[in-house]
């Protein structure tokens, strides 16, 4: 029996010799394994029935055909079995069109030629490149299948057939099919068919369909090095076979070379070590065949040379690798150059074929487009560069008559000048002109990134850069990119960086959109990878700011507020994609047979996972450095701020460019007052994105504008969002404004303004009420002078101690805050709790307020006896409506005393006015009725005197405190964790008022007289203090969501049961007396 197994190569020997056998011992065979060889039957297209003595032969012929082809062409086994599938078979018709794709140096034209070769197929090979217009095309098809197998001579150059239009190649290649007598197909090949789309938009279509227009078995085989979807015409072509031909895998690279082993080196397992080496090296640079094979032999002769000089043996590879490394390295470099060195010119004895520079030239063939190279480096060299505008017009414009000159000067600008040197983009701006296709530029070419810098390449990638191709931008952009990170990658390169960064400084002003754009894009892009995060480059792109190409200022904008240029959303998208699903593969794990790789795949699901769930938690990060970077950011404010009123960009241009302003603004605290007028005429509910321009106004504001400028600014805010007529949001999102306003500049806020807000503490909607007691809150621990009594809320030791500031003062303390606390001994307490009992009590013992003895000299008023009784009233009914406000402030010991100075002081004056009176006068002059409200003015005064001085007296003890430690004590970090732990104390612990005698101190007297008085409180009427209460008093303590049902049910009681709990509550009452 045969083993089943669908590779045509092991199965056509055993498949042989089963056709061999007899007729019916074959069919049986054949029919029990026909469907094992069902796959490798369909590749030839053969389903047989019964037995066929043909089929035998042609086996016999497609093993012989795969076995030549595998001798000239190696690892293309599987392509070169697909192609016989299609094109075997000679008398079968052929596929209308083939299309064959691939790298470069993959095989495809080699195994193409050689099959039709082998075939004997008449064919004709054609390089589109070396024929611009059909013309030439139809022609070189016509005779070269016309001559087809026989030599040429001068006669059949004479006969050749001339061909103008498609008609005519139509017409000619049906007149040699019919005058011929083979019956062979007709195949034509056409290399690089993607020039085809730059000629007649008929002509791709007319190949792909010359099997249905000649009516011929005829097929068109196109080789490409893109794919079919790039082949787009807007006429509809019918869509060819395709075939794709893989790149060489190192290991089919490394069986190519191999062949190629020098005969008088015999040793196969040494000169595959080497093939390993060499590829490790040259493999990620070059995949060209004829490339690596020139050069391995280049680099053999110096790999085994310390063999040959006997330094070293076969098996020593430390030695061949010292030995051949800095050759190999330099060889990388000039691997496309094709030169070759004067080892193997000697060992292939070029230099005895060569003799003369004539032989030379005609021998050296030069690739396709270094022709146009040698010929543009030619012309730059020789031609003045006043005659390159000729390379630049086009020739259907008409001349100008030029005035006459003399004959000496007309010979002297026509002449050459050359040779001399030129700059290197001369010499591709006249490669570009003298070509006419756009020329891809070779990625292979451009990867030899250590010589760059020496061959100042970098400086003509940032010239390529005007260049149209979006594919070749791309490529320069990250090669430009990954260079400069290699060249800083040890150390900081400042001599290249300088030169570098001027070409960007200039690409910046170029009049190009796409390369300024593209190098504000290579700057922002290394600045993020803390490349070039220097000064010099910041201040580059603040002149990317002024660009009057809108896509390079936008871009310079989005960098100084640290967005990205490319955008979030793709990014957090992709990053969605990646995210494994952990659940389906344990699941699939759990199900599916326990290896070692699903295993791996389940360890590498979780790690994914778990990034991508620790990358969503994290919030974004935003790099700020940027902003200080800036050298005059009070010149690049107003600079950018003129650029804004006078440009008429769109809206969101305009935005970014006032979010820039405003953060510059609040981060330098620069003066630019024409700004927050500017910004306040789009305040309204109704404006496009109000919140980021609230937002830039609270960013623009610090406590250096004066508060006049920002003050019409704040009141339209109020104006127009904290009013009734607007939307709960509305009204939240003004006080939240003029909140974040107030905590950056509180001077703006007068007190009127302050305590009509606050009464929106009340609202009805959550968020406006949160964001009113937000604003009372904020200025609690700013200016609680603002605020209305009520609203003041308990003063603690922070705001007793606090003096707001006035425009343009500073604070500026000589001392450290708090660090009279480490006057007291520390307290040995655990290390969670900062706050310990003994440390509230220490607090306790200096945050006390003291008794301050007033002056004599207060203004009291001057009024009589009678005067003073009613005055003493109408002053009790005064203190009385102020009782809850000034109880937190003074004690009632303090009113007494006071009460009594003033009176003294009446009676003291009032006995100087008598005695100065003289016996003239009869009557006494009473002084000037006060008004109640002069009365409670001064009454104001002078507690707000008080007040100045308890203030005073507080802190002064606490400041002296505070300067002899800072100045005799070095502090450790455990003094500084005790002093903020009681600087956060301060803002939570109520401020104190005025000492009370001990009862020590009290007379002795007084405390006998109080040893029988009974205690002072509610009098229960228990016989047992100890006992519980009643189930009624615990009633009066409840909740009432606890009670509300059974409130509920004693309401629905009926008459009858209303009247039995009357009656039986008197009887208790009765009993209980």
């Amino acid at each position: 029996m045969v083993r089943h197994n669908n590779q045509l190569a092991h199965n056509l020997p055993q498949l042989q010799n089963l056709i061999k056998r007899d007729s019916e011992s074959y069919k049986e065979e054949f029919l029990q394994q026909y469907s094992h060889y069902k796959s490798t039957l369909e590749v030839f297209r053969l389903t047989p029935n019964e037995f066929n003595k043909s089929l035998d032969e042609l086996l016999m012929f497609l093993a012989q055909c795969l076995k030549y082809m595998r001798d000239r062409i190696l690892c293309r086994d599987k392509i070169i079995s697909s192609l016989y599938s299609l094109i075997g078979e000679g008398d079968q018709p052929m596929p209308q069109s083939l299309f064959i794709y691939g790298h470069l140096s993959t095989g495809k034209s080699l195994l193409v030629e050689s099959l039709l070769k082998h075939l004997a197929y008449r064919h004709s090979v054609i390089n589109c490149i070396e024929h611009p217009s059909s013309k030439s095309l139809f022609e070189y098809i016509l005779n070269d299948i016309k001559n087809y197998g026989n030599e040429k001579s001068l006669d059949d150059f004479k006969n050749n057939l001339k061909c103008d239009n498609l008609m005519t190649f139509i017409d000619h290649l049906q007149s040699i099919q019919s005058d011929s007598n083979v019956n062979s197909p007709i195949v034509i090949v056409l290399d690089k068919s993607e020039r085809l789309r730059e000629m007649d938009l008929n002509l791709l279509p007319a190949f792909l369909r010359l099997k249905e227009l000649t009516k011929l078995n005829i097929l068109t085989i196109l080789i490409s090095d893109i794919v079919w979807d790039k082949y787009f015409i807007k006429t509809g072509i019918p869509e060819p076979i395709k075939i794709f031909f893989p790149q060489y895998t190192f290991e089919e690279v490394a069986e190519i070379l191999y062949l190629y082993r020098p005969d008088d080196f015999r040793s196969e397992t040494f000169y595959k070590n080497y093939i390993n080496l060499f590829l490790s090296v040259f493999f990620r640079f070059c995949r060209d065949i004829n490339e690596l094979r020139y050069m391995s032999m280049l680099n053999f002769n110096k790999y085994v040379e310390p063999i040959t000089l006997g330094q070293c043996k076969e098996n020593d590879v430390t030695t061949l690798w010292r030995n051949i490394s800095s050759t190999l390295k330099a060889n990388l470099e000039v691997i496309y150059l094709r030169v070759s060195t004067d080892d193997f010119t000697e060992r292939t004895q070029l230099s005895q074929e060569i003799e003369s520079t004539t032989k030379l030239a005609l021998s050296f063939e030069l690739p396709f487009y270094a022709k146009f190279m040698l010929i543009a480096a030619y012309l730059a060299s020789y031609n003045p560069p006043k005659e390159d505008k000729r390379l630049f017009v086009k020739a259907s414009n008409k001349k100008k008559k030029r005035p006459t000159i003399n004959k000496k000067k007309r010979i002297a600008m026509f002449t050459h000048t050359g040779p001399r040197t030129f700059p290197l983009d001369r010499m591709l701006a006249i490669f570009c002109a003298i070509s006419e296709e756009k020329i891809d530029i070779n990625a292979n070419l451009l990867a030899q990134i250590p010589t760059m810098c020496q061959l100042a390449l970098l400086s003509l990638f940032f010239e390529l850069l005007r260049c149209e191709d979006k594919n070749l931008r791309e490529f320069l952009q990250n090669h430009i990119i990954s260079d400069i990170k290699n060249l800083n990658s040890k150390h900081k390169n400042s001599k290249v960086n300088t030169v570098l960064q001027n070409f960007m400084f200039n690409a910046l002003k170029d009049s190009n959109a796409r390369a300024a754009k593209m190098s504000a894009d290579i700057m922002i892009e290394l600045y993020k990878k803390n490349i070039w995060n220097d000064a010099k480059t910041v201040n580059v792109l603040v002149t990317g700011c002024f660009s009057k190409i809108t896509k390079v200022m936008v871009t310079c904008l989005k960098f100084f507020l640290g967005s990205d240029p490319d955008g979030k959303e793709e990014n957090s998208s992709d990053s969605e994609d990646d995210t494994p699903d952990l659940k389906g593969v344990i699941m699939a794990n759990k199900v599916n047979k326990k290896t070692k790789k699903r295993e791996k795949q389940l360890k590498k699901a979780k790690q994914l996972f778990a990034k991508s769930k620790n990358k969503k938690s994290k919030a974004p990060q935003f790099n700020f450095s940027a902003l200080h970077l800036i050298h005059d950011p009070q010149g690049f404010a107003e600079k950018l701020f003129v650029r804004l009123k006078k440009n008429n960009d769109r809206f969101e241009v305009k935005l970014m460019t006032v979010e820039v302003i405003s953060r510059m603004i609040g981060l330098h605290k620069l003066f630019l007052l024409n700004f927050y007028p500017y910004l306040a005429n789009f305040l309204q509910p109704h404006q496009r994105e109000v919140t980021k321009l609230l937002q830039c106004l609270a960013q623009a504001s610090h406590e250096l504008v004066p508060p006049d400028v920002m003050e019409p600014a704040v009141k339209k805010v109020i104006h127009f969002f904290v009013n009734d007529s607007n939307s709960s949001d509305v009204i939240a999102i003004g006080l939240n404004a003029v909140r974040e306003i107030c905590s950056r500049c509180p001077l703006v806020m007068s007190e009127d303004m302050l305590q009509d807000l606050a009464m929106y503490k009340n609202h009805r909607m959550k968020s406006v009420m949160m964001a009113a007691r937000s604003l009372i809150s904020l200025f609690r621990v700013t200016m609680p002078e603002l605020l209305h009594k009520r609203d003041r809320g308990k003063p603690t030791e922070a705001t007793v101690a606090l003096e707001p500031l006035q425009y343009g003062q500073v604070d500026a303390k000589d001392f450290v805050p708090g660090a009279e606390i480490l006057l007291n001994p520390a307290k040995e307490h655990s290390d969670d709790s900062d706050f310990s009992d003994d440390d509230d009590e220490d607090d306790d013992s200096e945050g006390e307020w003291v008794d301050v003895s007033h002056d004599e000299d207060d203004d009291v008023g001057d009024d009589d006896d009678d005067d003073d009784d009613d005055g003493e009233s109408e002053e009790d009914d005064d203190d009385d409506d102020d009782d809850d406000s000034e109880a937190s402030e003074e004690d009632d010991e303090e009113k007494n005393n006071e009460k009594k100075s003033v009176k003294n002081n009446t009676e003291e004056k009032s006995l100087v006015t008598n005695k100065d009176s003289g016996p003239k006068r009869r009557k006494i002059e009473k002084p000037k009725k006060r008004t109640k409200l002069d009365r409670k003015r001064d009454k104001q005064e002078r507690l707000a005197r008080m007040k100045k001085a308890k203030k005073e007296e507080f802190t002064a003890e606490k400041k002296e405190k505070a300067a002899q430690i800072s100045l005799e004590k070095i502090l450790t970090d455990e003094d500084f964790k005790r002093i903020d732990a009681a600087l956060i104390k301060q803002q939570v612990t109520a401020a104190k008022r005025g000492t009370k005698r001990p009862l020590v101190e009290e007379p002795k007297g007084e405390l006998e007289g109080r040893s029988d008085r009974e205690k002072f409180g509610y009098k229960d009427g228990r016989q047992n203090p100890l006992c519980s209460k009643t189930n009624r008093e615990k009633k009066k303590t409840k909740a009432f969501q606890m009670i509300k049902h059974k409130m509920r049910g004693k309401v629905k009681r009926s008459f009858k049961d209303k009247q039995a709990a009357l009656r039986n509550h008197l009887i208790h009452q009765k009993k209980m007396k």
